[in-house]
């Protein structure tokens, strides 16, 4: 029996980079690039693959499927899916595929990263939306001068 190797992914969410992770309101969202971040941590350059495919697409409706695979054979899998419906933005509805395969990766990394966030790509209002009226994400100034989307300190305190 191979005996596997298995890392504390609760506390991986919080260190996180805070330029990774941005709030709306009075919710945190990881970008997928955080999502991307975490399971180089857990699974390491080569340890894992993520591949996409097309499950069904017609006029103004996209899904997708996403399948995470860990190099010890773990599998994760989820959908995403994207339609003239819950892509209100005129200028993203053009891009239905891609924000299918976007959000069912999101979803994929999410479970074998076991994060706790829901990501931005995937919420109404996000990156891919921007249409909806949503809180401005908060800019925090550091006593560096550096902007931060978060105050990493409050979060931190948050996520204990």
């Amino acid at each position: 029996m191979t005996k596997i190797e298995v890392k504390d992914a609760n506390a991986l969410d919080k260190k996180i980079p805070r330029n990774l992770i941005i709030k709306f309101g009075d919710n945190y969202f990881i970008l997928k690039a955080g999502l991307e971040w975490k399971a180089m941590q857990l699974y390491g350059g080569g340890g894992y693959s993520l591949e996409t495919e097309i499950v069904e697409r017609k006029d103004g409706y996209v899904l997708a499927k996403a399948v995470f695979t860990s190099k010890n054979g773990a599998k994760f899998s989820n959908f995403g899916e994207a339609s003239l419906k819950n892509v209100i933005n005129p200028k993203m509805q053009g891009y239905l595929l891609h924000l299918a395969v976007t959000r069912a990766e999101c979803r994929a990394l999410r479970m074998a990263t076991a994060c706790g966030y829901v990501s931005q790509e995937e919420m109404v209002g996000g990156s891919f939306n921007e249409s909806i009226a949503l809180p401005k994400p908060e800019v925090v100034e550091k006593t560096t001068g550096v902007k931060s989307s978060i105050d990493i300190t409050k979060l931190r305190k948050e996520i204990k």
